[in-house]
């Protein structure tokens, strides 16, 4: 994989991430991006680009969106060792349809549970003020998970263009 077509990816991750934040937020629900890069690239490619795309992607989204310093960095990197645990133990590496979208569903579900946990911490340590639980859950998740299946078919073409598959 070239270095070069990881940074073009992480680019255009940042930019669409950005413009989707600002312009196509439906009932507050956001897909994403980074998630969904992040499981198209743990099923076809093992190793390193998955750990860094789930550091850059939560860098980028801690300082776009003024929470905690850290969360995001430490929950998409929770999502990419679960992911490679679940992909390494009993899930296939194939380009199943299903597989992608049940992971898909699983890891925004999953990333906004750890995200609620990390959340719920810092509420304990007082590093919070409050904590509202339908933030996080409800219809803003039902739509989010939706959201994220349709925009997964484009974010995987881009993918298969920029980072073809690792023989």
């Amino acid at each position: 994989m070239s270095k070069f077509n990881f940074i073009i990816l992480l680019i255009i991750l940042a930019v669409a991430q950005t413009i989707f934040a600002t312009s196509f937020s439906f009932y507050g629900a956001v897909p994403n991006l980074f998630i969904l890069a992040l499981v198209w690239l743990s099923i076809h490619h093992t190793g390193r680009p998955s750990w860094f795309l789930a550091a850059a992607g939560g860098i980028f989204l801690d300082l776009y969106s003024g929470t905690f310093f850290g969360l995001h960095l430490i929950t998409l990197l929770i999502l990419c060792s679960a992911l490679k645990m679940a992909l390494d133990s009993f899930l296939p590496r194939e380009e199943n349809p299903f597989l992608m979208a049940g992971l898909l569903v699983v890891s925004t579900a999953g990333y906004q549970i750890v995200f609620f946990l990390a959340n719920l911490f810092l509420v304990y340590w007082n590093l919070v003020d409050y904590l509202e639980f339908r933030r996080f859950f409800g219809a803003k998740l039902i739509w989010q998970i939706l959201y994220s299946l349709i925009i997964f078919y484009p974010v995987s073409l881009l993918a298969k263009k920029l980072l073809p598959r690792k023989s």
